[in-house]
């Protein structure tokens, strides 16, 4: 997940250091883990090629943005899966992903769900619809969504 991020420039030099401390606290090790650990104060001119050269070490490959989105969005599928992350909040994730990288070619069903949930929550629908009706629409696409993270999951 850790290379993913990468990939996709989502990490700040200032996680790098917590991400090596945190493999060391797993057991993981390399030459190069130890001294990116111990920055205090990261700049990403130093910190970056440090963490690069420990994924080396570790034989973990870089993914290509599409394979790092693809990956981040069936980990946030499985979340949506084990209940780990709430349906909306994992659609409007997937959503992002897919507007950060349109090649990999996301399922589209995770924005429209995800965009017709916003807008049964807006004062219009509220009214319009009535608050029973709503909270109803709003159960059924909750649903509709873990049933596509588990068909994502699938593919």
């Amino acid at each position: 997940m850790a290379a993913a991020l990468w990939s996709l420039n989502y990490l700040g030099s200032e996680q790098l250091p917590e991400i090596a401390a945190a493999w060391l606290e797993q057991g993981l090790s390399s030459p190069t883990m130890n001294i990116l650990a111990g920055e205090s104060q990261p700049m990403m001119s130093e910190v970056g090629p440090m963490f690069e050269r420990i994924l080396h070490e570790l034989n973990i490959d870089i993914p290509t943005p599409r394979e790092a989105i693809i990956l981040l969005s069936k980990i946030i599928a499985q979340e949506i899966v084990d209940c780990k992350k709430s349906p909306y909040t994992g659609a409007r994730e997937i959503w992002m992903l897919s507007i950060d990288c349109e090649e990999a070619n996301l399922p589209l069903i995770f924005v429209g769900l995800a965009s017709e949930y916003e807008d049964f929550h807006d004062a219009y629908h509220q009214i319009f619809y009535r608050k029973k009706k709503s909270q109803k629409v709003i159960k059924d696409i909750e649903r509709q969504i873990i049933e596509e993270a588990r068909k994502w999951l699938m593919e």
